[in-house]
């Protein structure tokens, strides 16, 4: 499906739970083998990183030490308003915080495994189309 652009591809994670990381990692690198995936454990290292080298889509977490996944992705969206960003969260106050900072898709922790790799696809597919 992606083959014209295959090895193209950079996405970010952010995360500060080691299992929920390695999860995440696991699920994109499975949807996207051809992908480069950077991981972080705080929204911080995450923005220092794509500021340096950009990315394809981030991933990230709501509630994080410091920086929190809202405020990183209100941040991304003034950098690129254009940038697919996902945001996984068992946080009550996730969904709406996420979506008003402008996250373009939204996952329970617990339905990871079903679900990113399907919003994965959509959300490269619309990359390219634009």
């Amino acid at each position: 499906m992606f083959s014209k652009v295959a090895g193209n591809y950079h996405f970010i994670v952010a995360e500060d739970n080691p299992r929920d990381r390695f999860l995440i990692e696991h699920h994109l690198s499975t949807a996207c083998p051809w992908a480069h995936i950077s991981v972080f454990n705080n929204a911080e290292g995450a923005l220092a990183h794509y500021r340096k080298h950009g990315a394809d889509l981030v991933v990230t977490d709501h509630s994080m030490p410091g920086m929190s996944g809202a405020d990183l992705v209100d941040t991304l969206r003034k950098l690129d308003p254009r940038l697919p960003i996902v945001m996984i969260s068992s946080s009550p106050y996730g969904r709406e915080e996420g979506l008003a900072a402008g996250v373009d898709e939204f996952l329970e922790k617990g339905h990871v495994a079903e679900c990113l790799p399907k919003i994965l696809l959509g959300l490269l597919g619309r990359k390219i189309d634009q």
